[in-house]
């Protein structure tokens, strides 16, 4: 009977079975399970075995073959081939306030392009998707609320980051800027 391993996932590849050496044998006949094949080591010992998403439970069998024709098959090494998991879907992602909307929350994202991973896990089988996640949210502040006594008063924000560049709005009452794409300060 062939060694090797006997359980396996769909689209696994190389994964290597043997048998030892039969006295007078000039070459080995493999036969893996269905919709598997034998893509290393064929009319050898020692042969890596690919399965496909159409790969089938089943028996690995291997037969000696010499001068005078080919010898008995094997005893059934049986393998399971377990699906793989249904692929993660697509990914969404949504920076808001530095935090991604649905599934875990993800907090402190950096500036700029982020790469994750989601992995889905079914009788050791294992899908891998990733997801690139850019932020290009910039946080600031335009410094605590201020209560105005006068008619003119010179308002202090964060330095924006080198590249980018900060706008100051109104977003209730009514006020006027001089100069709304100031960096720091008007």
């Amino acid at each position: 009977m062939p060694g090797g391993r006997q359980f396996v996932c769909q689209d696994e590849s190389n994964v290597m079975y043997e048998i030892p050496a039969v006295a007078g044998a000039i070459s080995y006949m493999w036969e893996p399970p269905p919709g598997a094949v034998v893509n290393t080591g064929s009319g050898t010992t020692t042969v890596g075995i690919t399965f496909s998403s159409a790969s089938q439970s089943g028996a690995v069998r291997v037969r000696a073959v010499n001068s005078c024709g080919e010898g008995p098959v094997s005893d059934d090494l049986l393998v399971t081939v377990n699906i793989l998991p249904a692929n993660a879907g697509t990914i969404t992602a949504t920076i808001s306030n530095s935090q991604i909307c649905r599934g875990p929350q993800l907090t402190s994202v950096a500036m700029g392009e982020n790469e994750l991973s989601y992995t889905v896990t079914l009788n050791a089988c294992s899908v891998t998707d990733k997801v690139k996640v850019y932020n290009n949210k910039v946080l600031v502040s335009a410094g605590d609320n201020k209560v105005l006594c006068l008619e003119d008063v010179i308002l202090e924000g964060s330095l924006p980051p080198a590249g980018t560049n900060g706008l100051w709005k109104v977003l209730s009452g009514s006020a006027s800027l001089e100069d709304a794409t100031a960096d720091r300060r008007f």
